[in-house]
This record gives C-alpha cells, sequence and structure tokens, in this order.
C-alpha cells in the first residue's frame, strides 16, 4: 500500500484533505495567520467559537467563527471565520438544522487546525444560541433515529469524539441587540 501522505501544513491544504461528504461545512474559511494565533489559543484553554444559522426561502445557511475568549487579548489574534450551506432535502431544512451546521463548521474546522498545528490537547467552548441544538450535540444520551436531523447530529458527536482536544458548549440568548445597544453586551452575545 502507498504511505500516508504528510501531514498538511496550511489550512488549504488541510481543506482539500477533508473527506468530500464534509466539505460543505468549510465551504468558505478565512484565517489570516493560518490559524497559529487560534492554535494557541486552543491549547492554552482560552479560545471560543461561536456559530449562528439561518433559514431563509431558499438556503439554509450558518457562520462561525473562532477566536479569543478575551475581547482585547494580551497577543493580537486573528480569528479563523466559516460559512457554508446546509445540505439536505427541502422538508429539512429548518432554523435547528441551520444551528447545527453551524456546529459542524466549527468541528470540521477544529479538526483542520489540530491536523495542520498537531494539537494534542487544549480546550475551546462552543456557543450558539439554538438551546434544543446545543443540548443534542452535548446530551448524555445519543439521539433517536426518529429525531429530526438525526444525522447531523450523529456526525457531529461523532467528529467530537474524535477530536484530541475538549468542547464545550454554552447556550447564548439569541437577538440581544434588538433590545440593548451593542455596546453593552457581553462578548459571547456580540
Amino acid at each position: 500500500p502507498a504511505p500516508p501522505p504528510p501531514p498538511p501544513v496550511t489550512l488549504l491544504a488541510a481543506k482539500q484533505q477533508v473527506p468530500a461528504e464534509d466539505q460543505w461545512a468549510i465551504r468558505y474559511m478565512t484565517c489570516l495567520d493560518e490559524g497559529s494565533s487560534v492554535a494557541a489559543l486552543i491549547r492554552a484553554g482560552k479560545a471560543i467559537a461561536v456559530s449562528d444559522g439561518s433559514f431563509g426561502d431558499v438556503h439554509t445557511t450558518s457562520s462561525f467563527i473562532l477566536t479569543s475568549r478575551k475581547a482585547r487579548p494580551a497577543t493580537p489574534v486573528l480569528p479563523l471565520n466559516g460559512r457554508n450551506i446546509i445540505p439536505g432535502a427541502a422538508p429539512e431544512q429548518d432554523s435547528y438544522r441551520a444551528e447545527l451546521g453551524g456546529v459542524m463548521g466549527v468541528i470540521v474546522a477544529l479538526q483542520i487546525l489540530c491536523a495542520v498545528h498537531n494539537i494534542a490537547e487544549g480546550s475551546i467552548q462552543l456557543g450558539l444560541d439554538g438551546e434544543e441544538a446545543m443540548k443534542s450535540v452535548f446530551a448524555d444520551k445519543g439521539p433517536k433515529s426518529e429525531d429530526a436531523a438525526y444525522d447531523l447530529i450523529v456526525d457531529i458527536r461523532t467528529k467530537l469524539q474524535g477530536l484530541p482536544i475538549t468542547v464545550t458548549g454554552r447556550h447564548i440568548k439569541g437577538h440581544q441587540d434588538d433590545h440593548v445597544d451593542l455596546s453593552k453586551l457581553d462578548r459571547w452575545a456580540r
């Protein structure tokens, strides 16, 4: 058999090695420093990720960011940003699936970061405003086959178990900026 390919050294190289069935999750992904500042934060347990999904007439989409827990860290951080379009038949598309699509984007981005930067341990906290999606991803019990978005939940949970880092969840109340000035919101809400 042919020897395995060498570990990727760039985000683009790692992205190209992601299995075809997961490419949608990181369809658009950018980071100006190849993820090195976010990787350092993950190793130190000072990284956060936030994702949000949107259900519209034509597409179910999500976006996500991996960055520093602190708004003004001592060392500048260049965040990793991404967005995607969530696959699935039209009747399956809804805001719940959109939220899960954002989580999947974060998880696949973490797989890439861990591969490129040889991350063997660390942690990140993942926040989203979809409380039901958060519960599904981080529940103690596995999902039932009749649950909505069963395919995504199982895939996300399997990928989480395969990461060399710890990922914890955090619910963020959505649309807080509808009632409070943006400058008065905490880091998670912004």
